[in-house]
């Protein structure tokens, strides 16, 4: 599923890191993880109950803005290269982006029970 952000042009960079943030978090949650422990710890210490506790791995590709989420080494959740649209709120006059991120987690496949 894409997630469609718009937002101007100081400051995008945050906006989208917010929104990966919220969508990592939403998926480990979706997983198991105790969000309530998870999020007083410090980013070593989440790492280790990652692997550790969990088995899950979060894998970045900062040159790309990706992600790739994995349990037990099957991959569970993705976050694709943000594709920028640079727009014009004719009645501002204001210049903004519109950002399409492609995401997938293994929640969006539709289970066929037959």
């Amino acid at each position: 599923m894409d997630i469609i952000l718009q937002t101007n042009r100081v400051g995008y960079l945050q906006d989208i890191e917010e929104v990966k943030q919220q969508w990592l978090n939403d998926l480990l949650g979706e997983l198991g993880v105790d969000m309530d422990k998870f999020e007083t710890l410090s980013i070593p210490a989440r790492v280790e109950m990652l692997i550790d506790i969990y088995k899950i791995d979060v894998v970045t590709y900062p040159d790309l803005g990706a992600l790739a989420v994995s349990l037990e080494d099957d991959v569970v959740g993705e976050w694709g290269e943000p594709v920028f649209v640079l727009k014009t709120d004719k009645k501002a006059k204001e210049r903004y982006y519109e950002i399409t991120i492609p995401t997938w987690t293994i929640g969006e496949e539709e289970i066929d029970m037959d």
